[in-house]
C-alpha cells in the first residue's frame, strides 16, 4: 500500500490532470507518423549497405585501394561519437526536436544521393563520394534515436512494443534490399551493355565501368526520387508531439514545467551527468551494443568462413554470392524478430527476461558459428546468421523500452542520443578488438570476442535493475489509492 504522503501527491497529481483539462487520446495520424519515419530508416538502411555492397565497382571506377574504402566507414563510426553530444547540447537547448531532426535526416539522405550521383559522373570525384557518407552517418544518427523518441510518445503503452518493432524491421527490410537490389541491378544491367568478345579486354573492362557507374547513378536516382516524395510527406505530417497525449504519464509529463525553459550549459551539464553517472543506464546502453552489433561483429569472419567451406564442400559458386545468402538471412531475422519482439513487448511487462533470452540464443549461436566453420557447414552457417538477426532485434526491441523506461519524465530525444552514442563506442571498442585479434590470431579468435562480449552482456543486464517509470506513474496516475506490492518495474 501507498505511504499517506504518497497518496497525498497522486491525488495532486490527478488533481492538476484535470484542472489543466488535458485530454489522454491517442491520434489515428500516429500510424502515418510511423509509416513515413518506418520508410526514412528503411531508405537509410538500405543506402548504407548498398554502400558497401557496390564498394568493389567503387574500387574499380575511382581507382582508390580498398584500405580506403574501410576507412570511410570508420569515419562514419567516429563522426557519430563526436556528433552525438553536439546533437544532445541542441536537444537540451530545445534547438532540436523531432521535426527538425527528421527533416535534418532528409537533408543529410538527399545530399548523399546527390553526392554519389555527382561523383559517378567523374572518376576523378572520389573526394565528393567520400563527402556523401557525411550525410549517411547524419541520417543514420537520427533513425537510430526513432524508436525511443517517437514510441513512447505518440503511441498507448499497449502500442508501444509494436511501435519500437516496425522500426527495427524497417532496418531489417533496407537491409534485405540493400543486399540484393544492387546485385541484381548490376547483373541485368550490365548485360545489356552490349560487351562483346574477350570480357578481360581493356576495352571491355572500361565498358564494364562505364556500364557499373550508369547502373549504381540510375539506383541513386530512384533513391533521391523517393526520399523527396517521402520528404513532401514529412513536412506535412511530422510533428513533434501530437496534438493529445496518448497516456496519463505523458500527460503529466507535459503539464510539469519545462527545465529547457530556463536552459543554460550548466543545465545541460546536469542532465548529461545525470544520465552517464547512471550505472542501470550505461549498464543498459552497453549491454544493447553488444546485442545489437555482435552481427557486426560476425561479419568480420564471414568471407574467411564462407572460402574454407566451399573449398571443402566444392560447391560450384562464388563466395560472394554465398556470403550474399548469409547476409540475406541475417537481414530476414531481423525483419521477423524485430515483429516478435514488440507483440511480446505489448503483451507482457517482462522486459529483461526477454532481453536475457535474446542474449543467450546469441551466444549459442556463437557456439554454433564455431561449429560450422570447424566441420564446414554451410546449412549451419546460414541457420546462425538468422538467429544472430532474429534475436537481435528481438532483444533489442526491449532494451529500447526497458531504456526509455527507466529514465522517464527526461527527454526522450536527449535520452536516445546519448543511449545511442554508448552503444557506438561500445560497437566501436568491439570491433576494433575483432578485428586486432583478427590480423593477428586467426579467424576463432572472432567468436572467442564474440561469445565473451555476449556473456559479459548477459551477467550485466542480469544484475542490474531497471525500473519502469513511465508503467509505474501510470498505474498511480489511475488508481491513486490502491497499489500492489510487487512493483511493476521488476522484469
Amino acid at each position: 500500500m501507498y505511504k499517506m504522503t504518497e497518496i497525498v501527491e497522486l491525488q495532486e497529481r490527478q488533481h492538476l490532470l484535470s484542472n489543466e483539462n488535458l485530454q489522454v487520446q491517442a491520434t489515428s495520424l500516429r500510424w502515418l507518423v510511423l509509416l513515413i519515419l518506418m520508410l526514412l530508416t528503411m531508405f537509410v538502411s538500405f543506402e548504407k549497405v548498398s554502400f558497401g555492397q557496390v564498394s568493389d565497382v567503387y574500387v574499380a571506377y575511382f581507382e582508390v585501394s580498398n584500405a580506403l574504402m574501410d576507412w570511410a566507414f570508420v569515419g562514419i563510426k567516429v563522426g557519430k561519437i563526436i556528433a552525438c553530444p553536439i546533437l544532445a547540447y541542441f536537444i537540451s537547448a530545445n534547438y532540436l526536436s523531432l521535426q527538425r531532426l527528421t527533416f535534418a535526416a532528409f537533408a543529410s539522405l538527399t545530399g548523399a544521393c546527390v553526392c554519389v550521383i555527382v561523383s559517378l559522373v567523374n572518376s576523378a570525384s572520389f573526394a565528393i563520394l567520400a563527402v556523401g557518407q557525411v550525410g549517411i552517418a547524419v541520417a543514420a544518427l537520427v533513425v537510430i534515436t526513432y524508436p525511443a523518441m517517437l514510441s513512447p510518445v505518440w503511441f498507448k503503452s499497449r502500442e508501444v512494443g509494436t511501435a519500437i518493432g516496425a522500426f527495427e524491421a524497417s532496418i531489417g527490410a533496407g537491409l534485405s534490399l540493400g543486399f540484393v537490389l544492387p546485385s541484381y541491378l548490376f547483373d541485368h544491367g550490365v548485360s545489356k551493355c552490349g560487351r562483346q568478345g574477350n570480357t578481360s579486354s581493356s576495352l571491355n573492362l572500361k565498358l564494364q565501368l562505364h556500364c557499373d557507374a550508369r547502373v549504381a547513378k540510375y539506383m541513386y536516382l530512384g533513391l533521391l526520387g523517393a526520399t523527396v516524395l517521402l520528404f513532401t510527406l514529412a513536412l506535412v505530417f511530422v510533428k513533434d508531439e501530437p496534438t493529445y497525449p496518448p497516456t496519463l504519464s505523458q500527460a503529466y509529463k507535459r503539464i510539469q514545467k519545462d527545465p529547457t525553459k530556463d536552459w543554460s550549459f550548466s543545465n545541460y551539464i546536469c542532465q548529461c551527468k545525470q544520465l552517464l553517472t547512471d550505472i542501470t543506464f550505461v549498464a543498459l546502453c552497453s549491454a544493447f551494443g553488444v546485442a545489437i552489433y555482435i552481427g557486426h561483429i560476425e561479419f568480420i569472419l564471414m568471407l574467411p568462413v564462407v572460402h574454407k567451406i566451399l573449398a571443402a564442400a566444392e560447391y560450384d559458386v562464388t563466395t560472394h554470392v554465398i556470403s550474399g545468402y548469409v547476409m540475406v538471412a541475417y537481414a530476414v531475422g531481423i525483419l521477423l524478430g524485430s515483429v516478435v519482439g514488440g507483440a511480446l513487448v505489448n503483451m507482457h511487462k517482462r522486459l529483461r527476461l526477454q532481453a536475457q533470452v535474446g542474449i543467450l540464443v546469441e551466444l549459442l549461436a556463437t557456439v554454433g558459428l564455431t561449429l560450422s566453420y570447424k566441420f564446414d557447414q554451410l546449412v549451419a552457417l546460414i541457420v546462425c546468421n538468422f538467429l544472430f538477426g532474429f534475436f537481435s532485434r528481438f532483444s533489442a526491441v526491449a532494451f529500447y523500452e526497458m531504456t526509455t523506461q527507466h529514465t522517464y519524465p527526461i527527454n526522450e530525444a536527449f535520452v536516445s542520443i546519448w543511449m545511442t552514442w554508448i552503444r557506438v563506442v561500445t560497437e566501436t571498442v568491439c570491433l576494433l578488438i575483432a578485428r586486432v585479434l583478427f590480423d593477428n590470431t586467426g579467424a576463432l579468435s572472432t567468436p572467442v570476442i564474440m561469445a565473451v562480449s555476449l556473456f559479459l552482456a548477459l551477467i550485466c543486464i542480469s544484475i542490474i535493475q531497471p525500473v519502469n517509470k513511465r508503467w509505474d506513474m501510470e498505474e498511480r496516475l489511475g488508481h491513486p489509492t490502491t497499489h500492489s506490492e510487487e512493483n511493476s518495474a521488476t522484469n
